[in-house]
Protein backbone atom coordinates (compact mmCIF):
# COMPACT_ATOMS: atom_id res chain seq x y z
CA UNK A 1 0.00 0.00 0.00
CA UNK A 2 1.31 3.73 -0.71
CA UNK A 3 2.83 5.77 1.91
CA UNK A 4 1.31 8.97 2.17
CA UNK A 5 3.68 11.45 4.13
CA UNK A 6 2.49 15.10 5.54
CA UNK A 7 4.02 17.89 4.13
CA UNK A 8 5.83 19.05 7.49
CA UNK A 9 7.13 15.53 7.93
CA UNK A 10 8.44 15.93 4.26
CA UNK A 11 9.59 19.28 5.20
CA UNK A 12 11.31 17.72 8.49
CA UNK A 13 12.94 15.23 6.13
CA UNK A 14 14.40 17.56 3.43
CA UNK A 15 16.02 19.91 5.88
CA UNK A 16 17.54 16.71 7.89
CA UNK A 17 18.34 15.61 4.77
CA UNK A 18 20.17 19.07 3.96
CA UNK A 19 22.01 18.90 6.91
CA UNK A 20 23.96 15.78 5.93
CA UNK A 21 24.54 17.07 2.93
CA UNK A 22 26.37 19.68 4.30
CA UNK A 23 28.41 17.48 6.65
CA UNK A 24 27.13 18.75 9.40
CA UNK A 25 25.15 16.36 11.06
CA UNK A 26 27.89 15.26 13.62
CA UNK A 27 26.84 19.10 15.21
CA UNK A 28 25.08 19.34 18.50
CA UNK A 29 21.48 20.24 18.12
CA UNK A 30 22.51 23.89 19.94
CA UNK A 31 25.52 24.46 17.54
CA UNK A 32 23.49 23.84 14.55
CA UNK A 33 20.29 26.22 15.60
CA UNK A 34 22.90 28.88 16.35
CA UNK A 35 24.63 28.88 12.96
CA UNK A 36 21.26 28.69 11.40
CA UNK A 37 19.93 31.82 13.91
CA UNK A 38 22.94 33.65 12.59
CA UNK A 39 22.28 32.72 9.05
CA UNK A 40 18.75 34.41 9.59
CA UNK A 41 20.37 37.61 11.07
CA UNK A 42 23.01 38.09 8.16
CA UNK A 43 19.95 36.76 5.30
CA UNK A 44 18.17 40.53 7.51
CA UNK A 45 21.19 42.52 7.47
CA UNK A 46 22.71 41.70 3.96
CA UNK A 47 20.26 41.11 0.78
CA UNK A 48 24.21 40.12 -0.66
CA UNK A 49 24.14 37.29 1.41
CA UNK A 50 21.31 35.51 -0.20
CA UNK A 51 23.01 35.89 -3.58
CA UNK A 52 26.23 34.14 -1.95
CA UNK A 53 24.26 31.50 -0.35
CA UNK A 54 22.32 30.62 -3.22
CA UNK A 55 25.46 30.52 -5.40
CA UNK A 56 27.28 28.38 -2.80
CA UNK A 57 24.49 26.05 -2.39
CA UNK A 58 23.90 25.26 -5.94
CA UNK A 59 27.36 24.41 -6.24
CA UNK A 60 27.06 22.06 -3.52
CA UNK A 61 24.13 20.25 -5.34
CA UNK A 62 26.02 20.22 -8.62
CA UNK A 63 29.36 18.44 -6.63
CA UNK A 64 26.51 16.17 -5.29
CA UNK A 65 26.18 15.20 -8.39
CA UNK A 66 29.30 14.97 -9.89
CA UNK A 67 30.39 12.26 -7.18
CA UNK A 68 27.29 10.18 -7.58
CA UNK A 69 28.46 9.31 -11.07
Amino acid sequence: FPVTIEPDHYKTVELGGLVIKAKIDHLPKDILLGALVHIAEQLELDQNCEIFFKQKGSLAFLETKDNKK
